[in-house]
């Protein structure tokens, strides 16, 4: 009697933990979504247009023939061309931007573990 017990158990056990994670995948959760965006800003806190921002970056081109299928691809770099000659250091300023992400406590869809353990 024992064994048809237990063995009813190990049968029992991953259907019921199947639909249970199959329940769990269903019930959708609505998030909201919220952005912001701030200007860009000088080090004296003066804000910067689009048109006072123009770099002057050095960057490259490149075309690349693909082995596998034998199309030509092009594309831009940042930086000196790695096949050119006459490097010169090139030192480049970047800011900062952080990015805060704020999320709800528990998030259900990402549980690994189904709801009712």
């Amino acid at each position: 009697m024992k064994g048809k017990y237990s063995l009813f158990l190990c049968c029992a056990l991953p259907c019921l933990l199947s639909a249970a994670s199959t329940l769990a995948q269903d019930s959708r959760v609505k998030l909201k979504a919220y952005s912001t965006v701030k200007p860009a800003r000088d080090s004296m806190g003066n804000q910067i247009s689009p048109q006072d921002s123009v770099s002057s970056l050095a960057t490259f081109t490149y075309t690349v023939t693909s082995g596998r299928d034998g199309n030509t691809y092009t594309g831009a770099m940042v930086g000196q061309d790695p096949f050119g000659s006459g490097f010169a250091p090139v030192t480049v300023t970047t800011p900062i931007v952080p990015v805060i992400i704020t999320a709800p406590v528990s998030l259900p869809l990402l549980s690994p573990l189904p709801s009712f353990l």
